[in-house]
């Protein structure tokens, strides 16, 4: 698997929060998607700069972890 990037993590931390208070339960997750993506779009610098922070110490961790691995994009027809 890829590293986390940072719109990856701020929507694993908001669907956590969701689940946790019940917020948006039984709602499709395309529609929670388009609900935590629009609050991304609102959210203050600070908290989307502390976010791509993270996706650069995920990225440190994953590079540790997964030493070998390399990214390499297949192009449509190879899927």
């Amino acid at each position: 698997p890829r590293p986390q990037n940072a719109w990856i993590l701020y929507r694993k931390d908001i669907n956590a929060r969701f689940r946790q208070t019940g917020e948006h339960e039984g709602k499709k997750s395309s529609l929670i998607s388009k609900i935590i993506a629009e609050m991304w779009e609102n959210e203050r610098e600070e908290v989307k700069k502390m976010f791509f922070v993270l996706a650069k110490w995920a990225g440190y961790v994953h590079k540790e972890v997964n030493d070998e691995y390399r990214y390499s994009p297949r192009r449509s027809g190879e899927r």
